[in-house]
């Protein structure tokens, strides 16, 4: 296992925000990552990105390099999608043994 990139306080990155109709909840699509997620509320949605955020910078970025977040002026968005920015480190899973 490699060492864990830890993010800075300041540290956040862009996610676009939709509700997906046939899901019945929000999905969400970062402009840097490779990956999506959803949740049934905006808000379990969030909370959602920020778990996937944290472990993809601990496990997955790549190797001795620092992935920039997208400036937030230069995210595309499509009409009745909410762009957000999200904290990697504001919400993290007790880890059960």
């Amino acid at each position: 296992m490699r060492p864990a990139i830890k993010p800075s306080p300041q540290t956040v990155y862009p996610a676009v925000f939709r509700y997906a109709r046939g899901y019945g909840g929000y999905e969400v699509v970062f402009p840097d990552l490779p990956y999506v997620t959803c949740g049934q509320s905006l808000g379990e949605a969030y909370l959602m990105a920020c778990d996937l955020l944290r472990i993809w910078l601990e496990e997955e970025a790549p190797i001795g390099g620092h992935v920039p977040p997208t400036p937030f002026p230069e995210v595309k968005r499509k009409r009745g999608e909410i762009v957000l920015l999200v904290h990697p480190v504001l919400y993290e899973r007790e880890e059960t043994e």
